[in-house]
């Protein structure tokens, strides 16, 4: 299933946001955008600035070495593992997915995961963003499954849980923490708040002057 899945998603265009922020971005500041070829071939920034990776090629980035990896999505979508190689700490970041049953991990120190719905939410037809988001083999994952698969992949090297990528929809993010941390008798997970990152302009302020005199 998850072969043919792969296969269909290839020919799906890129939703503008998993990466509509680059453009924004690549006017206003020099930074390189690390991204898989349907994005590299798809958002609208200066060629010099895209750099393509591949699935299984780690690349290196100052004190990280990242390793990328597919994932289920409505997209092609890389998620990533990432070593902080002085320390040897490593950070995991699932997120915009639908399924991470043949994801295998060990001696993660802090996992960012993304936790999208609640399984307990009562999901009607008419209502398109939840029931896309809960219905689709190719949606989010919930918090349901994301605790199983913390289950299966956290062990005594496990600093720290966020959940992210929660929905919009949600009127109690608090819950999906305190839910995660009863199930896995775990205290050190949280919850990060939807409504804190908001899109933004980003605006120059023009007349500056600098002078070295």
């Amino acid at each position: 299933m998850f072969q043919n899945l792969k296969e269909s998603l290839l020919h799906i265009s890129i939703p503008s946001d998993h990466a509509k922020g680059c453009k924004s971005l690549n006017q206003y500041i020099n930074a390189k955008f690390y991204c898989n070829e349907e994005t590299y071939n798809a958002i609208p920034i200066r060629e010099n600035s895209k750099v393509c990776i591949k699935e299984g090629k780690p690349i290196e980035l100052c004190s990280f070495k990242v390793m990328p990896f597919e994932v289920y999505h409505d997209a092609q979508n890389f998620n990533y593992l990432i070593m902080h190689k002085p320390t040897g700490l490593k950070i995991l970041y699932i997120t915009d997915t639908s399924n991470v049953d043949n994801l295998h991990f060990k001696d993660i120190d802090v996992f960012i995961v993304e936790a999208n719905w609640d399984e307990d939410w009562e999901v009607k037809e008419d209502d398109y963003v939840k029931y896309t988001r809960t219905s689709s083999e190719v949606g989010h994952l919930s918090l349901q499954d994301t605790i199983s698969f913390l289950k299966k992949n956290m062990n005594i090297n496990t600093k720290k849980v966020f959940l992210t990528h929660i929905s919009y929809e949600s009127t109690n993010y608090i819950s999906f923490e305190e839910k995660a941390r009863s199930e896995l008798n775990f205290e050190e997970i949280y919850a990060i708040n939807p409504k804190v990152i908001q899109s933004r302009e980003f605006i120059l302020h023009e007349d500056l002057d600098f002078n070295f005199e």
